[in-house]
């Protein structure tokens, strides 16, 4: 990465007649440095400017902190009566609600006045299709093109939730990979869609163990450049309120669904915010 021979000019005199020149010689050095001295100017009387050096002013120069902007937070603007898709795991479908209409998919739609078409299939993720061993190929991307090809909606908004399926992998940069991925095939199957991910979220003890679930969707999200709402990264469900929210361990109640539901609204109204 980025990275001699001399000759005396003195020749040899009497030392009698050397000792006078040396002295004489001493005594005008001695005198010019006084002489120096006295005409320099005082600290408080010379500018920095004349002392800078090339090389310390480009150091300086180099030494300026410099301000990075900030880059716009990432939003999505809605026509009217939007079209909205929601493709997700067990949680978009409902599970651990009284009903399906109850899940929080359902819940979110009624509180935003929208109408979206719901797509949740339990098990499944952004690239673990289902099943245990992976084989029912029920992964979103593949999900999304049967969508399409039904024409049952074209969509100006989809919402991927999920990821805590994809941690059955154990492979996070083939996950990430998976987010960016779906991403560029809703953004092929619809060119005008705009998409927003939200990630993985359950109820404690299992919460503490989908952060690195949430960071690795978080990252496809950043990649793919789309809105992240991260469930787990701001604690929707603690060891103090997860008592209120639990069903089944994996899954929340009612009151947990319809939890989650006012959390993505209040991050929808903050996305479509003018």
């Amino acid at each position: 990465m980025s990275k001699k021979l001399s000759r005396n000019p003195f020749k040899r005199r009497p030392v009698s007649k050397m000792l006078p020149a040396i002295g004489l010689s001493v005594l005008a050095v001695a005198t010019a440095a006084v002489v120096a001295v006295a005409v320099m100017p005082s600290p408080g009387e010379r500018g920095a400017a004349a002392y800078v050096t090339p090389s310390s002013q480009s150091a300086s120069k180099a030494a300026t902190p410099t301000t990075t902007p900030t880059p716009a937070p990432l939003k999505i603007k809605l026509p009217a009566n939007p079209s909205v898709l929601i493709v997700g795991d067990s949680y978009t479908e409902g599970v651990g609600a009284d009903s399906t209409d109850q899940g929080w998919a359902h819940v979110a739609g009624t509180e935003l006045n929208l109408n979206p078409v719901i797509d949740g299939v339990r098990g499944t993720g952004f690239a673990w299709g289902g099943g245990a061993d992976n084989s029912e190929g029920r992964q979103y991307s593949v999900r999304l093109r049967e969508i399409a090809d039904a024409q049952t909606i074209t969509p100006d908004v989809l919402v991927l939730q999920g990821g805590q399926n994809d941690t059955l992998l154990k492979n996070n940069p083939e996950v990430t990979k998976a987010v960016t991925s779906t991403v560029s095939e809703a953004k092929k199957l619809w060119p005008n869609v705009q998409i927003v991910i939200m990630g993985p979220s359950a109820p404690e003890p299992l919460a503490a163990t989908i952060s690195g679930a949430s960071d690795t969707v978080r990252d496809g999200a950043n990649t793919a450049q789309v809105p992240y709402i991260d469930a787990a990264g701001e604690h929707w469900f603690t060891g103090q309120n997860s008592q209120s929210f639990y069903a089944d361990g994996s899954h929340v109640n009612n009151e947990g669904h319809h939890l989650i539901a006012d959390k993505f609204a209040a991050h929808w109204r903050e996305l479509t915010k003018p």
